[in-house]
Formats: C-alpha cells, structure tokens, sequence
C-alpha cells in the first residue's frame, strides 16, 4: 500500500484530472483555451498582383519573339526553296503575314498596350495565320492538275498546319501576356 497522497497529487487511473495524460496509440490533443476565429469570405478573389502581372507580359513577350523568329526563318526557308511559283506564293505571304503579326504583337506587349481596339487586330491577324495554315493543309493534301504547275513533286500535306499552330499559339500568348487588372 502506498502512503498518504501530498495535496494536488493524481490518482493513477484519474485521466480527466491529468490532461497530458494519454493512453498508448490515443492521439494528442490541445489543451489551449484560446481560439481562433477565423472568418472565411464567402467569395474569395484571386490574389493579382503587379508583379504576377509583369511576369506573364515578360513571358509573353519571349515566347512572341520566339513566334516571330520562327516565322521569320520560315518565310526564309520558302524562299530559298523556291516556294514563289503560282499557288505555293501563298505560303511565303503566309510567313510573312505571321512575321508581321508577331512584331505587332511584340511592340503591343513591349508598350504595355491596352487599347481592346488594337489587341482584338492582333486576334484577327492571328486568326487569318491560322486560318491560312488551314489553306496551306487543304491545298497540299489534294493532287495537283497537270496543266497548272509544271512542277509535280509531292508535297507534305500537314507542313501548313506549323502556320495553324503559329496562330493560335500568338493568340493564346497574347491574351497572356496583356491581360489588364480588373476595373481598368
């Protein structure tokens, strides 16, 4: 038998009066009184700041150089292939209109431009780049007659569809890259 219990002691079996008293495996739990009030918004807004803002107009604008770039070596390429006889001039002016899209777009980002007027442009020459692209695809997945162009070689059908991917691509990264702040 154990002595006479000192004022304050605890019964071994008494949890309820040793709070940090546990059983093997039971999980812990806080004893704090105080609490936190948390008050939740019922609509939370997105977070926008300045610096996430310039950080998709810088990357818009190095994925738009690289848009032009390619377009540029593009027009190079057709050229110096000799794609300038009858229907295939087309494809050199599609890669020079993507070139010309892509600069535009550059300097609209570069200037921080906000004008819906010159960015819905931008959208509409994207879009006539793409839909060139989709020209390109029909015109050199159908044979050619023999009495329009002396030259018969094959011609891969999908190599257009790159202008259809330039264009939506521009688009996409333009719309990116230039969102404005809410109320502006």
């Amino acid at each position: 038998m154990a002595g006479p219990r000192s004022p304050g002691s605890v019964e071994p079996g008494n949890r309820a009066a040793r709070p940090e008293a546990r059983e093997p495996g039971e999980p812990r739990t806080s004893t704090s009184t105080h609490a936190i009030h948390v008050t939740a918004d019922p609509h939370p807004r997105p977070t926008t700041t300045e610096a996430s803002r310039a950080r998709a107009r810088r990357r818009g604008i190095y994925v738009t150089a690289a848009i032009t770039l390619g377009s540029l070596g593009l027009l190079v390429d057709l050229l110096l292939a000799g794609h300038t006889l009858g229907e295939e001039l087309w494809g050199p002016v599609t890669a020079a209109v993507a070139t010309l899209t892509g600069a535009l777009s550059l300097a609209f980002l570069a200037v921080r431009g906000r004008s819906r007027a010159a960015r819905f442009l931008l959208y509409g020459l994207w879009a006539l780049v793409a839909f060139f692209g989709y020209g390109g695809y029909n015109d050199h997945r159908l044979p050619r007659s023999a009495d329009t162009i002396a030259d018969q070689r094959q011609r891969p059908p999908q190599a257009p569809l790159v202008f259809t991917g330039l264009g939506v691509a521009g688009a996409v990264v333009l719309r990116s890259g230039s969102k404005s702040p809410k109320g502006e």
